[in-house]
């Protein structure tokens, strides 16, 4: 017999609308696997941004990087970063002997961007100092003003403006300037690219304004001989003035750490007192308190005629 054509059109049809079929189901798993994996990643971002806000764990932004200078010297080898932040770096450092015999590759150096210390004292001769807690020290601490030099700052720049941020205070010569106009100097940066004065070492220079009288620079210090923390630069700031409504008072509003901290004012032999028994309890305050002391004690001999 011959093949009907009807029944082969009819298998046709059959086996077209099966294939159709399964493409359909095909299709259909498809968007339902895809529209899964969205809620999962959805769910999983909500996660994650759910376990971000309430971590705890100690961890470092990777987008983030040191800002200040690096050190290195004819020893360094080769330096490794192990973790940073815009204000600190914690390296690893090859480095040569002296006698350049052998490589000390486990060298922990410590990059901190680095700061001003002020010890800043009024007309009436009285030091105004804070009272306050810090995260690694036990117990309260007195200290002075103090902050990190900004990009573009001279040390001394950046120690008028800590000054006048925190205490609202600033020199006479500083307190013309701002009453004949001049008031954008404060606080003014240098263009990027443009370098700050430098000592002798290649250091930022220390040295204060001449038309700045009562600034007194008392030196730049390595905070740790071998394992760095930045350089500090003292200051002592006489005369000092108010410049800002409140200013050396707790009804000022200065800007700094947002750390709870207590005014006082001690006279001479009081701030002797207090560092001789050790209230400055991080090792550049009282660097700063000491050689302020000294600096009173040794120019009175000087204009007094006595040997210093």
């Amino acid at each position: 017999m011959p093949p009907n054509p009807y029944h082969k059109g009819q298998n046709l049809t059959e086996a077209a609308a099966k294939r159709g079929s399964k493409i359909i189901c095909f299709f259909l798993l498809f968007i339902l696997m895809i529209a899964f994996a969205y809620a999962t990643l959805d769910i999983r971002a909500i996660g994650l941004r759910a376990s971000s806000d309430d971590d705890t764990t100690p961890h470092l932004d990777p987008t983030l990087t040191y800002l200040g200078p690096g050190w290195q010297n004819e020893r360094t080898v080769s330096k490794v970063t192990l973790g940073q932040t815009p204000f600190a770096k914690c390296d690893v450092h090859s480095v040569r002997s002296e006698d350049g015999t052998n490589v000390i590759t486990d060298w922990i150096f410590m990059e901190e961007r680095d700061a001003v210390n002020v010890a800043v004292q009024t007309q009436s001769g009285k030091f105004a100092v804070f009272k306050q807690r810090k995260y690694a020290i036990p117990g309260e601490t007195l200290s002075p003003v103090g902050g990190f030099i900004d990009d573009g700052e001279t040390p001394f720049e950046a120690a008028r403006r800590e000054v006048l941020e925190e205490l609202g205070l600033g020199s006479v010569s500083t307190r013309q300037r701002l009453e004949n106009g001049d008031a954008n100097f404060i606080g003014m940066k240098r263009p990027p690219g443009t370098s700050v004065p430098l000592n002798a070492d290649g250091l930022a220079d220390g040295s204060v304004e001449v038309e700045e009288t009562d600034w007194i620079f008392l030196g730049s210090y390595r905070a740790m001989a071998n394992r760095g923390g930045g350089f500090i630069y003292t200051f002592l700031l006489k005369n000092a003035v108010p410049l800002k409504e409140g200013a050396g008072t707790e009804a000022f509003q200065g800007t700094g750490d947002d750390e709870a901290q207590e005014i006082l004012y001690l006279n001479e032999d009081e701030m002797l007192r207090e560092v001789m028994n050790g209230s400055f309890k991080e090792v550049k305050w009282a660097a700063t308190m000491s050689l302020t002391l000294l600096h009173l004690k040794n120019g009175r001999a000087t204009v007094s005629g006595g040997d210093v």
